[in-house]
């Protein structure tokens, strides 16, 4: 009886011991732990790694360990597992504040040759007009000192003409006290995640800074704080994968000084259809960005950079040697086309991005297979 006592004492003492294992194995902090994708059954996954399919199941807040659905699972951090990559969770992006914009309001105006006219004032007695006519509309924009330029957008349904076609918005990128005038309109919405298109110009004291794709950021949403800046911004539906949740579209927040056109390190996303914000730990547009697939590179300087209006075609020249060669950026093309990079930090800038600032800049022309759009890496 004794023996026995003593049998049962002992086993006693064991499970306690694995129950405290187990628990301390639970709770060690996430950095810690691993992640195994795509797992079919638990059982054949704790036989790989020596694991108990309870612990796995506990681990991972699984009820039923015969009928669950994950992309990915966690798994403790023991020898057996220390192959598979570690499991670092997404932090939570913190709320970033907006900028300061002012909008100009737009009023009706009679303006000859033009069937239907609107105008705004800005805060520093700038003015911008729309004239449609022949099925174009011609925007005039006029500043104090005298300068000024001319652009034509054509009208679709998803920006019929009126007041509301085109935002303005005074902004203070750069916080001299003079703000910057940013003009957006809605170029497209693609079917199934409505996900909008516009392009957005930067103007300061009459001259064009830059001109992108900002997604669904408008002149007045645009700018947010980044540190004691204030960057632009663009929103666009982009891939990323989440290690146990798996790949799924993210509505991605870019960010970049519109000064030196360096883009932000920090990218956000929005998992399409929820709410959370996360810090993305990687760049969703790795395959695009990486340099795997690279046919030639060449290295020259920018020496001509010009945006054709009548054809929305940018045209960029670049000295390679003592020949000079011509490369296309198409906006809103999103295949086959040129896009721009930040050398130093290696992201993407948005989409269809122009900026005035290029010239002169030594840059690296990445060429791609065919199939992919080549990727222009930017930087002094």
């Amino acid at each position: 009886m004794v023996l026995q006592n003593s049998t049962i004492a002992s086993a006693t003492l064991l499970i306690a011991l694995l129950s405290s294992n187990l628990s301390a194995e639970t709770q060690r902090p996430a950095a810690v732990l691993r992640y195994y994708k795509n797992p079919r059954m638990l059982s054949t996954v704790a036989h790989r790694f020596k694991l108990t399919v309870s612990q796995i199941a506990a681990l991972n807040g699984i009820e039923d360990a015969e009928h669950f659905n994950a992309y990915g699972i966690l798994l403790p951090d023991t020898p057996n597992t220390e192959a598979l990559p570690r499991y670092i969770p997404w932090m939570e992006a913190p709320p970033r504040s907006a900028c300061s914009a002012k909008p100009w309001v737009f009023v009706k105006a009679s303006k000859t040759g033009c069937e239907q006219a609107f105008c705004g004032t800005g805060s520093a007695s700038e003015r911008v007009c729309t004239c449609l006519s022949a099925g174009l509309v011609r925007v005039t924009l006029t500043w104090p000192v005298g300068s000024s330029t001319e652009f034509d957008v054509t009208p679709s349904i998803f920006n019929p003409f009126g007041p509301s076609m085109f935002e303005v918005a005074d902004v203070d990128l750069d916080g001299d006290g003079s703000p910057e005038t940013l003009v957006s309109w809605l170029e497209a919405v693609s079917n199934g995640i409505a996900q909008e298109f516009r392009s957005l110009v930067v103007f300061k004291a009459g001259q064009e800074l830059v001109r992108y794709d900002s997604g669904e950021a408008t002149a007045s949403t645009a700018a947010v704080r980044i540190g004691t800046g204030c960057h632009l911004k663009s929103l666009h539906y982009e891939e990323a994968t989440e290690p146990l949740r798996g790949p799924a579209l993210y509505l991605v927040e870019r960010t970049f000084d519109p000064a030196s056109m360096r883009m932000d390190a920090e990218l956000i996303g929005r998992r399409f259809s929820d709410k959370s914000r996360f810090v993305l730990p990687t760049e969703p547009s790795n395959e695009e960005s990486s340099a795997k697939r690279v046919v030639r590179t060449e290295r020259g300087k920018i020496v001509a950079i010009h945006h054709d209006n009548e054809n929305n075609v940018t045209r960029l020249g670049y000295r390679v040697a003592k020949t000079t060669r011509t490369l296309n950026i198409e906006p809103f093309v999103h295949t086959g086309s040129l896009r721009l990079g930040d050398a130093h930090s290696k992201r993407l800038f948005p989409e269809a991005t122009f900026w005035s600032g290029l010239l002169g800049q030594m840059a690296t022309i990445e060429l791609r297979s065919a199939g992919e759009f080549s990727v222009l890496w930017v930087g002094k």
